[in-house]
């Protein structure tokens, strides 16, 4: 009997591990004024995820922008960091930004705007225990964009990856820092 009450917590643990070990590509479309999890996971301290995606606008919502964000945070703290990727008709925009609560952003910037061609491009972020977060995107035609911010207030235990407004596939795989 003990061992049934075990059971779900290894399968719960297996799933979340096999989720963010993903390498497969995840199909999404999920309509303006909606969001989807494509990703969650609990995280180490010090680590990263990378992702290559392919995406498009898809019913685009006038109060609500069409994007995929990665989001690093604490499920007991509010502060978080985002990277926010957004495929619009005729480029791609990359912003970081942190958030003091779920709806306050502190910080944002655009740091990359290319022309949309159609082609994939890919995203990786990596902190480490002191708040430091790196940040890159780049297309297949060489173009990139990257930084660095310090988050002392930064807590991380939690990931996710949502997408909004968009359509498309991503394969997402953790990295080291």
């Amino acid at each position: 009997v003990k061992y049934m009450k075990i059971i779900p917590y290894i399968i719960t643990a297996f799933i979340s591990l096999q989720s963010f070990a993903e390498t497969a590509s995840t199909v999404y479309s999920t309509p303006g004024g909606q969001f989807e999890f494509l990703y969650k996971s609990k995280i180490e301290n010090n680590g990263g995820l990378f992702c290559t995606l392919q995406s498009e606008v898809f019913n685009k919502d006038s109060n609500w922008g069409s994007a995929v964000l990665i989001t690093i945070y604490s499920e007991n703290d509010p502060n978080s960091t985002q990277i926010m990727y957004s495929p619009e008709w005729n480029k791609h925009i990359f912003e970081i930004r942190t958030l003091d609560s779920h709806q306050t952003y502190s910080y944002t910037s655009r740091f990359l705007s290319l022309k949309n061609s159609g082609d994939p491009v890919s995203i990786s972020i990596k902190w480490r225990e002191d708040g430091a977060i790196f940040y890159e995107a780049a297309d297949n035609n060489g173009q990139s964009g990257s930084g660095d911010i310090i988050n002392q207030m930064q807590k991380f235990d939690s990931l996710s990856v949502t997408s909004s407004g968009v359509k498309g596939s991503i394969s997402c795989a953790p990295t080291n820092i």
